[in-house]
């Protein structure tokens, strides 16, 4: 509240960027990703943790941050739809259920609000982005250093933060 979104977020992310800049440095893979399928990651992993972070912000005021801690919780029934669909990776029947299971009681409980909370799209939103942001890590994990990704993808999406018009 007292200060414009898209400051606090870009502090948060200055933050981490510096922080894992360190990790690399201490794990010696370099500073800056290599090869094709590293600075690729790292620059779609910039964008959806823009949108991811930004989505966040947006959803904190509209439905408080107990809910918005909540709904990004979907990542984790998003993620295995997504590999599913982007991996092929397959789904035991134990992950469907509980998939079916965790969504029918989060949409018990949404119905149960729906009178004095808006709909959660934007958190539903950041959470779509974070679990893409782990179906494409696992894309290319195996052949790349993920200490500079993780890093160049922070200091993007930081920087970019930096230099977007404050509403």
């Amino acid at each position: 509240e007292q200060g414009d979104r898209a400051s606090a977020v870009a502090t948060m992310l200055l933050c981490a960027a510096m922080f894992n800049t360190v990790v690399a440095l201490v794990r010696k893979d370099g500073l800056l990703p290599r090869g094709r399928p590293a600075v690729g990651l790292a620059g779609v992993l910039a964008v959806l943790t823009l949108f991811g972070n930004v989505a966040v912000a947006f959803s904190l005021p509209d439905i408080g941050p107990g809910m918005t801690s909540v709904v990004m919780k979907a990542q984790v029934l998003l993620t295995p739809v997504m590999a599913w669909f982007v991996l092929k990776e397959g789904m035991r029947p134990q992950l469907i259920v509980g998939m079916l299971c965790a969504g029918g009681g989060f949409l018990v409980t949404r119905l149960s609000s729906l009178s004095t909370d808006g709909w959660p799209l934007w958190a539903l939103l950041a959470a779509t982005a974070f679990a893409a942001m782990q179906v494409a890590t696992r894309k290319v994990i195996q052949h790349i250093a993920i200490a500079p990704v993780n890093a160049a993808r922070l200091w993007v999406a930081s920087l970019a933060l930096f230099v977007w018009p404050a509403a």
